[in-house]
């Protein structure tokens, strides 16, 4: 056991052995504990993403505290403490499972959102293979959620050796997004851009979305290979936006997310890759919206050198593709380097052509595509890079 999980059960320990020694070895032995954090620098060499610009600054990190605790011989309470410059402390997914039959496990509480590849440890940066989160998974392009507050179903089929394992995945209840989140916008005075898909009401919490939705993931019998089918749909109230830019009367609408996934990871080599369909309908006479995304990276382990390669593409409204507004394409390239088993030195450099991200993340007003824009406006750059520099670690 590392030796900071050893302190944390040791001091656990002293407190209760206070009253009982033998009471304490028992609580003690029923927790179990794991964290993890990250620290960044991030600048660019022209326009804004993400609260970063070309001064670049220090703003991007993470501390998590992972708790589980034995409850009874079929069940298990689970949580992850979070803090980072941009949120208060809090949980970021507190929940309850329960062993209901050999193959069959129950959630309940605020769990962990079971919707693509990296959102299995979107946090953890020690367990990822670049720096920076594939565009799909940033919060300006509301494509995915940290959490639901609900209830969910595992069912774990084993097909045999010759066919592998299947994980299926279902679960129900509203959606959960830290209260750092950039959907605090309010209307008229700064009304957001028109993208992926589209901000509540105002006065509206985005945690009132209904969702409902499921996961399929596919061990095959190849070491290292697995794929996964993700979709989700989820209900929410919001405003369309009038060409004049003034809001509409609000209507009720639901928005639908699917994801594929493919990853590959044995001995040196490590592949991932996914496509991300969005598609919010609309209503009241608005025409709705269409997004995707997807991206292609790989690694090669040689020694303590990971180094990577990535390409994506992410496009914010279909009905304006050829904007660079709501498109943005970004090859990267970068290395990681092991400094000890437990702490990570990661790099990384992109380039970008296109600033939906840009535009998404600061809540720019919508340019419709060929019109000017409004005067005294920043022009964003069309091409632009981005360098980050990162130490993460894990106990």
């Amino acid at each position: 056991m590392p030796p900071m999980k050893s302190a944390v059960k040791r001091l656990i320990g002293i407190c209760l052995s206070i009253g009982s020694p033998a009471f304490a070895d028992d609580l003690t032995d029923r927790f179990t504990f794991a964290g993890f954090g990250y620290q960044d620098f991030r600048q660019t060499s022209a326009n804004r993403v993400d609260f970063v610009d070309s001064s670049g600054n220090w703003n991007h990190n993470f501390l998590g505290l992972i708790t589980a605790a034995q409850l009874t011989d079929k069940s298990r309470l689970w949580a992850q403490m979070q803090a980072s410059s941009g949120e208060q402390v809090g949980f970021t997914w507190l929940f309850a499972d329960y062993q209901l039959t050999d193959t069959v496990t129950g959630h309940a509480g605020r769990i962990k959102y079971p919707f693509g590849l990296i959102n299995e440890y979107i946090d953890n940066k020690a367990l990822q293979l670049s720096l920076s989160l594939p565009m799909a998974y940033s919060e300006s392009a509301d494509m995915t959620f940290d959490a639901y507050t609900g209830v969910g179903l595992d069912w774990n089929a084993a097909l045999g050796p010759r066919l592998g394992d299947l994980l299926v995945q279902g679960y129900a209840g509203n959606t959960y997004i830290p209260s750092k989140s950039g959907f605090t916008l309010q209307y008229p005075n700064n009304p957001p851009v028109a993208m992926g898909s589209v901000q509540p009401t105002q006065n509206q919490p985005t945690s009132d979305r209904r969702l409902l939705g499921g996961r399929i993931t596919w061990n095959t019998p190849w070491t290292g290979l697995r794929f996964m089918l993700s979709g989700s749909a989820t209900t929410l109230n919001y405003a369309p936006l009038a060409a004049s830019l003034v809001v509409t009367t609000p209507v009720t609408s639901t928005e639908y997310s699917q994801i594929c996934s493919v990853e590959y990871r044995h001995q040196a080599i490590w592949f991932q890759s996914e496509y991300n369909l969005h598609r919010f309908p609309g209503g009241n006479g608005y025409s709705g919206i269409d997004s995707d995304s997807y991206y292609l990276q790989g690694g090669y382990q040689m020694g303590n050198f990971l180094p990577f390669i990535r390409y994506e593409s992410l496009i914010t409204n279909q009905n304006f593709s050829s904007n660079p507004n709501f498109y943005q394409r970004q090859w990267g390239i970068g290395t990681n380097y092991a400094l000890t088993t437990h702490v990570n030195l990661r790099l990384e450099a992109d380039r970008n052509h296109g600033f939906a991200l840009p535009i998404a993340s600061q809540g720019s007003p919508y340019y419709p595509a060929g019109s000017p824009i409004p005067a005294g406006s920043p022009i964003p750059a069309l091409d632009w890079n981005e360098f980050a520099l990162e130490v993460n670690f894990s106990f």
